[in-house]
């Protein structure tokens, strides 16, 4: 019973150790959430997971929380979305981006504002001063210097 109880102890810390191992690699290593822990080294991030395997490359300038399987990353001074695997699903292209909500991303390039879908395929046109999330099917807009209201059609359903 002894002996049983000392080799649990022994591989309790040698996971301990290991686990303090990988966190050595990097300035900053969070708590696990969703299985995932964010990772810094030097000005980058990235995501490990559990056993400290990069499943996102600590590579971006930054990276946000996951919403809706896709989190929102900076490279290369651009953003652009990644799933939980580092697969770079959406490209780096946009000045601005706001997590998901409803399926749907708040993005910003040259100045003008849209929506996007989890595919990256352009929802509500980036044509917009501000654009605001949907909120029981419609989003309040500002075009022009006038505010109004839109579907997810992309058409006028208030103060038109």
């Amino acid at each position: 019973m002894k002996r049983c109880i000392l080799t649990l102890v022994l591989i309790g810390i040698s996971f301990l150790g290991f686990a303090q191992d990988f966190k050595s690699k990097y300035e900053y290593v969070g708590k696990p959430v969703n299985g995932l822990m964010l990772a810094k080294k030097g000005d980058k991030y990235g995501y490990l997971n559990a056993q400290g395997k990069e499943v996102v490359p600590v590579v971006y300038e930054m990276v946000d929380k996951y919403y809706e399987g896709l989190v929102k990353a900076k490279k290369g001074g651009k953003f652009g979305y990644i799933n939980t695997t580092g697969k770079e699903v959406i490209p780096f292209i946009y000045d601005k981006g706001l997590g998901f909500d409803n399926g749907l991303a708040k993005v910003e390039k040259d100045g003008k504002k849209g929506f996007i879908d989890k595919t990256g395929k352009v929802i509500i046109p980036l044509e917009y001063e501000e654009v605001l999330f949907f909120k029981n099917g419609t989003s309040h807009v500002k075009k022009n210097g006038k505010w109004f209201y839109i579907n997810k059609q992309n058409k006028c359903v208030k103060n038109c």
